[in-house]
């Protein structure tokens, strides 16, 4: 009981590539400044954006404080968690 109610709950997957997402921390000042979010882990692209579906980062981003493992589905409607 212990072990799981401490352990790090596990990360949403890339809804474009499948693999686990990486946490960040926002730091642009406003109303959302240290706020925590999941994104695809994968680099940027050369051209600086996000780009679906290549081997770039794609669009995918969850709040920390919206993600729940045990009920979540990505865009396309499959269970992530």
């Amino acid at each position: 009981f212990w072990s799981k109610l401490f352990t790090k709950p596990a990360a949403p997957r890339c809804e474009c590539h499948g693999e686990p997402c990486k946490t960040m921390l926002t730091k642009k000042s406003g109303m959302n400044c240290g706020r925590s979010f999941w994104m695809c882990a994968r680099p940027l692209g050369p051209s600086g954006q996000k780009e679906k579906n290549t081997q770039w980062r794609c669009a995918t981003f969850i709040w920390c404080s919206d993600w729940n493992p045990n009920n979540y589905t990505n865009a396309a409607g499959d269970d992530v968690g």
